[in-house]
């Protein structure tokens, strides 16, 4: 609120005009309050109707307030309805289960009954995939629950017990002849029977002794095609004039064998086996695989004469102030006779010894690959797939423990002195083109590379 001092303050009224001044202020000041009330009074309907709905608002503010508390009164008889419903469901669940226990229970004592009778059928008419069929049901049951429906069903214990013992008795019966059969077939090299008895195995609960017998004939089908394949390498090589390479194709013919193995065979084993049981699988197929290539091995030591240019290597870098004998090797008898020491041979050597190192890089790889891939499929835990894959690493890894020397004379030192002797020669005879230079770099290069990996 203004006061009437505020308006006056600053007019002089000691004389006529600020008397004026003061009076139009006021008159001024008492008009704005005028409009203001008038403003304000014209209003008062609106506000008075506001105020009726108020009143009758908060008139009905008590029947909510009953309705609430009618609903909440509600909501705990529903609640305890519910309730009352979710224990009477919970017993129906139980009850449900039961039955289904009940008729799981009668359904093994049913099945029990056909396997026992089926499998003896079968094991007469000699077929062993019904029989192993009836088996594999049987070791899905479980006994301890057979024998507790016998207890509890009265009068049906022997008959119950007369059964298990009947298929226990079949079960062994089936496995000792699938395993003579088996045999009988690889001693007959009959394929089909053997695929027949191989996919048997995991139905009798064998999964272990079905992929050893199965994968120890396939490495004997190996091992035969690869003597084969290493006795008439050299006479292929000559003819296809790729006898520089006669041994590396020897290799790589050897690693895809073993690879369309794996390849071939891993869709049976998952579909008959299940997934997860191709490390056991390359297990078996690397020792095969490790034998026949310590063979392959002794055989390009021995034709490739290996020892013997190392030596001359070594006996051209000691003498290699003395010109007259340089590049010559003289021989250990004796004799008169010199052996050339040729660069383009230690680069033949050395080209052929960097492509067996590739392809063996390449078999892993592949290797490892699968194994991966299988693991994935697998219904194991991170930590048992983290064990097979170590398992994996540790056999390709691992050394043949018989002939342990039969690579020594292509391990790193011996292929560094074929390298340093290419050097030495490369720089003694600088009238040489610099392209076999670059070439001997290159191999060079890579063949370091790849005996640090594999050493």
């Amino acid at each position: 609120m203004i006061k009437l001092e505020s308006l006056v303050e600053d007019c002089d009224i000691s004389t006529q005009e600020g008397i004026e001044e003061a009076c139009r202020r006021i008159a001024s000041r008492e008009k704005d309050v005028d409009s203001r009330l008038e403003e304000i009074l014209s209003q008062q309907c609106q506000l008075e109707g506001k105020m009726r709905n108020i009143g009758l608002a908060l008139a009905g503010l008590g029947v909510v307030g009953d309705k609430t508390r009618n609903l909440s009164t509600q909501i705990d008889h529903t609640s305890q309805l519910a309730e009352k419903v979710s224990a009477k469901v919970r017993r129906l669940d139980e009850a449900r289960s039961r039955v289904s226990e009940c008729q799981q229970r009668v359904h093994d004592l049913i099945d029990l009954q056909l396997c026992s009778q089926g499998v003896i059928t079968a094991i007469k008419e000699e077929d062993f995939e019904k029989g192993a069929v009836h088996v594999n049901r049987f070791l899905a049951m479980d006994k301890n629950l057979l024998q507790k429906t016998a207890d509890d069903v009265s009068g049906s214990i022997t008959s119950v017990s007369k059964a298990v013992s009947t298929l226990e008795q079949a079960a062994t019966q089936i496995r000792q002849v699938v395993n003579l059969k088996f045999d009988e077939a690889v001693k007959k090299d009959d394929l089909a029977s053997v695929e027949r008895f191989f996919k048997i195995f995991p139905l009798l609960g064998m999964h272990d002794e079905g992929l050893a017998k199965f994968m120890t004939y396939i490495c004997t089908k190996l091992q035969a095609k690869a003597q084969k394949e290493l006795r008439s390498s050299m006479d292929i090589a000559k003819a296809e004039k790729r006898t520089t390479v006669a041994y590396s194709d020897t290799l790589t013919v050897l690693l895809e064998n073993i690879a369309r193995v794996v390849e071939v065979n891993q869709a049976i084993i998952e579909n008959c086996y299940g997934a997860g049981r191709l490390v056991p699988v390359i297990a078996i197929l690397q020792r095969e695989c490790d034998d026949e290539v310590v063979k392959l091995v002794l055989e390009f030591n021995k034709n490739r004469q290996i020892g013997r240019r190392v030596a001359q290597i070594n006996d051209f870098i000691k003498n290699s102030g003395n010109t007259a004998a340089m590049g010559h090797y003289r021989k250990p008898s004796g004799g008169g006779s010199m052996d050339k020491l040729n660069a383009k041979d230690i680069d033949a050597l050395i080209g052929e010894i960097t492509i067996i190192h590739s392809r063996a890089e390449l078999y892993v790889k592949f290797i490892r690959r699968r194994c991966a891939n299988d693991l994935d499929k697998s219904s194991l835990d991170q930590e048992a797939k983290d064990a097979k894959l170590n398992e994996l690493n540790e056999i390709l890894q691992k050394k043949p423990s018989e002939h342990a020397d039969a690579g020594s004379s292509w391990n790193l030192p011996s292929l560094r002195t074929l390298l340093h002797g290419r050097k030495r020669l490369e720089s003694d005879r600088p009238g040489q083109s610099g392209a076999g230079a670059a070439m001997f770099q290159h191999v060079g290069r890579r063949v370091l590379y790849h005996s640090q990996v594999h050493s």
